[in-house]
């Protein structure tokens, strides 16, 4: 009975803390994966900011580059008159 009362004892007791500490285990994990999936969806937008606002400059740059060679036009057709 020995045998057969230390196998009860460990599935009345033992098991269930075992189980217990892999459910914590678990819910931790869910909690990493979500803080994980927060940073990385954060870094998302700010990288998106980013790319929108490199476009803007090079946009701004080129308008910048193409009134710049109107005004030089300009100026070389006045001086053929």
């Amino acid at each position: 009975m020995d045998g057969v009362t230390s196998n009860l004892q460990n599935i009345l007791y033992e098991e269930p803390k075992a189980v217990r500490r892999g459910a914590e285990w678990v819910v931790g994990c869910r909690s990493v994966t979500s803080d994980l999936r927060d940073e990385l969806l954060r870094r998302q937008v700010e990288e998106t900011a980013w790319y929108r606002q490199q476009q803007l400059l090079l946009d701004a740059e080129q308008a910048r580059r193409n009134i710049i060679a109107d005004e030089e036009q300009k100026l070389t057709h006045q001086r053929t008159r």
